[in-house]
């Protein structure tokens, strides 16, 4: 029996596996997919999330991919109407804000995971089932195949998204905060470096609200509002894109264009639906800092309070 099993394997899953499995704790991944997902969802990653890197011993290889953004801009047709200092050193000992290129990251942290003793990791498995009793978590795991197997565990994590099969086994509800507007998430790979392009920031114009951030030190990101009147199959057309990026803040010399790829408010992976900034990776990692050993010496999910809980083993 393992002490954990995680559903999910993307930065959240990684990371708790990776704590717990220090901490002497025996843990299976379930993940879906066979491989890792080689294109970014996250872009900014704060001071916390770059200490639990250092904790782990992997900030070095990580911060080659990482671009500190001194400010924050909120403009209107290049006219820039507001100007915030991002802190250099925040209280975690790393910048208040960095951007972050997400494929390098995870890679480091499939490396790590995967090179513990106490931490199974099993890509090509959908969970299809759970059940607990007083004594142990049940999941049904189901492999490409139609194979199926079951692991105990003495707790659970779903860490699989925002489309996640355990919310919805539990019935645990989402928290509606009110945005459901569509945006368009526009990522290149630029040439030659960002040249005159903004590092930070927002487009304060009701004729295309956006925003644009260099994302690491080799790519770049743009968001758009879609508009009501517009449908998303029309704003992914490749004529579309690019009419929305030719603007000052534009693509310039951008080598390729990775994807026109996401409609925020309808993105069934990510956990939390954002704004055109998405800070929500921060909240769930920066959560993942208080697991510890003696939470399961206590036979308790003491440190787990702040996840959605149902009954007693399943978190």
């Amino acid at each position: 029996m393992y002490d954990v099993v995680i559903s999910g394997y993307g930065p959240t899953g990684m990371l708790a596996a990776i704590l717990l499995g220090r901490a002497g704790r025996k843990v299976a991944v379930l993940e879906r997919y066979k491989t890792l997902y080689n294109l970014p969802r996250v872009g900014i990653v704060h001071d916390d999330v770059l200490r639990m890197f250092e904790e782990i011993g992997i900030i070095d290889r990580v911060l080659p991919a990482t671009y500190f953004l001194p400010t924050y801009e909120l403009a209107f047709h290049g006219e820039v109407l507001l100007s915030n200092r991002v802190a250099e050193m925040e209280t975690h000992g790393w910048p208040e804000m960095t951007s972050v290129y997400q494929p390098a990251f995870e890679t480091e942290l499939d490396i790590t995971a995967k090179s513990l003793e106490t931490v199974d990791v099993m890509q090509g498995w959908t969970v299809t089932g759970v059940s607990q009793d007083e004594n142990a978590v049940r999941v049904t795991a189901t492999g490409d195949d139609g194979e199926t197997k079951l692991i105990e565990g003495r707790y659970m994590i779903g860490a699989d998204g925002g489309n996640s099969f355990i919310r919805q086994t539990l019935g645990i509800p989402y928290e509606d905060l009110g945005f459901d507007q569509a945006w368009l998430v526009v990522d290149g790979q630029q040439k030659r470096g960002r040249g005159d392009r903004p590092e930070l920031r927002q487009f304060c114009e009701p004729g295309q609200p956006g925003m644009t951030m260099q994302m690491g030190p080799d790519h770049r990101r743009w968001s758009f509002m879609i508009f009501d009147d517009e449908s998303p199959e029309e704003a992914v057309k490749p004529e579309n894109v690019w009419q929305r990026l030719d603007r000052p803040e534009g693509v310039g010399e951008v080598e390729r264009l990775l994807r026109p790829h996401r409609l925020v408010a309808e993105d069934q992976d990510a956990v939390v639906h954002e704004g055109p900034v998405d800070h929500g990776l921060v909240g769930r990692v920066q959560r993942l800092g208080h697991i510890h050993a003696d939470d399961f010496r206590q036979h308790r999910p003491a440190q787990f309070s702040h996840f959605n809980c149902h009954r007693s083993f399943i978190l």
